[in-house]
């Protein structure tokens, strides 16, 4: 099995277009996680909706980590 390092053309700007908008749409995703796990838990702390914090958290750092990968589609790792 071989590793070829190949670049991407400027015209092709799909990495940065999916990976912009997937990480905005999670980072939305993610402070509505916040609110809503907020805000059910001042009714009901004991209902344990930390959870829901917490994915909201996972979510908003992978959500960046899709905008970083998306902006540094330089080089593409392919298998030949």
């Amino acid at each position: 099995m071989r590793v070829v390092l190949r670049n991407m053309s400027q015209s092709d700007s799909r990495p940065f277009w999916l990976g912009l908008i997937g990480g905005l749409l999670g980072i939305a995703a993610a402070f509505f996680a916040f609110f809503f796990g907020a805000f059910t838990s001042a009714f009901d702390p004991s209902a344990g909706y930390d959870l829901i914090i917490g994915l909201g958290a996972s979510a908003l750092l992978f959500s960046v980590t899709g905008i970083v990968g998306g902006v540094l589609k330089k080089n593409t790792l392919g298998l030949l």
